[in-house]
């Protein structure tokens, strides 16, 4: 039985790749990629925080005003994630998606120690070492085998392009980090990480509402094809499927294991969507891109299994306010570790969302 379920989160981690694929088809309907991708995570966002409707409508938490006027950011946050097919095009998908946990993992350092906090785990450390060295692995085997023609870019531009779209990849996992910061303080108040997700996502449209004004008037409009419904419902299903998968999977198998399973799943797929050349180059799926694999499954297992000294203090108030997403009957997750994962619980697109990535 346990397989099943470990097979159910691996389906859930493979839905992100997939949505990114999504994403990339829905932003080629415009001749511009870049605003239309803005639009199409826009709209991904609102029909994700309403399919979050039933989840929020049916917990028994009770909703409070946020305590917290920073724990409203979290919607500015997932801004950037519009760029993430751009990125995963450019780079190919599994490369894009290693980088962005790299970028997660990193920010959550960072957070933890500007709130004053040292990271005294050393599996961790050692966890997130072994990510930038997979994330490097990866990038260098891509690096030397992309397959860009001469005529098109000079070599000067192909590492400029690889630098910026390392960049933006780097920024959305990033504002992941920050995101979760921010939804996961949301969620205590509001009693539900799905309420979150749809306080998170007003937020995101409120601030998008100028953009949306700018580029209408300068006759930026978003293309949208009838024909595309089977991708809307996807794009508005794949957020609440990876949510509820992951409160279920959690409980059955622990909090490491399901987030073992997850991105598994979607590094797996990843590496096989981009040998199908799912967004236009075929990047081959050899030892290289297995090895990367193997080494940031150690690296997650370490990173996740291990819970810092610090929220062990913590764990008394998160047993109270944060509800049963990521956690076993037996551990519940603090905050902190919350911040590393909370992709599946905002995710847009994501994950990110979302993991988120």
């Amino acid at each position: 039985m346990d397989v099943l379920y470990a097979l159910w989160g691996a389906g859930a981690g493979a839905s992100i790749p997939l949505s990114i694929v999504n994403n990339a088809a829905l932003n080629s309907r415009s001749a511009d990629i870049n605003v239309q991708s803005f639009y199409t995570s826009l709209l991904a966002i609102i029909l994700a925080s309403l399919c979050s409707l039933p989840l929020s409508l049916l917990s028994s938490s009770k909703w409070q005003s946020p305590t917290c006027w920073w724990s409203l950011l979290g919607g500015l946050c997932s801004l950037p994630v519009c760029v993430m097919p751009i990125a995963a095009t450019n780079l190919g998908i599994q490369l894009a998606l290693l980088v962005l946990l790299c970028a997660q993992l990193s920010t959550t350092v960072l957070m933890d120690r500007f709130d004053g906090r040292s990271l005294k785990s050393p599996q961790r450390v050692v966890g997130l070492i072994l990510v930038v060295l997979a994330t490097a692995l990866s990038h260098i085997d891509h690096h030397h085998k992309r397959n860009v023609s001469v005529a098109r870019y000079s070599k000067q531009g192909i590492e400029e392009s690889s630098f910026m779209d390392v960049a933006l990849a780097s920024l959305i996992g990033t504002s992941y980090s920050l995101q979760a910061k921010c939804n996961n303080r949301l969620a205590q108040d509001v009693g539900h990480p799905a309420r979150a997700t749809i306080v998170s996502s007003a937020v995101h449209v409120a601030a998008s509402v100028p953009v949306i004004g700018f580029l209408g008037k300068l006759g930026q409009l978003p293309v949208f094809i009838v024909g595309d419904w089977p991708r809307f419902v996807f794009a508005a299903f794949q957020s609440t499927f990876f949510v509820t998968t992951m409160m279920t999977v959690a409980q059955r198998l622990g909090y490491t294991a399901s987030t073992l399973c997850v991105k598994c799943g979607a590094l797996l797929l990843s590496g096989v969507l981009d040998a199908l050349g799912a967004l236009g180059e075929k990047i081959p799926f050899n030892r290289w891109r297995i090895i990367s694999i193997c080494i940031v499954g150690v690296g997650v297992w370490l990173w996740s299994a291990e819970t810092p000294s610090h929220e062990q203090g913590e764990h008394n108030e998160s047993e109270m306010l944060v509800p049963v997403a990521h956690c076993s009957e037996d551990v519940w997750m603090s905050s902190t570790r919350l911040e590393c994962h909370q992709l599946t619980l905002s995710c847009d697109s994501d994950d990110a969302q979302t993991l988120s990535l």
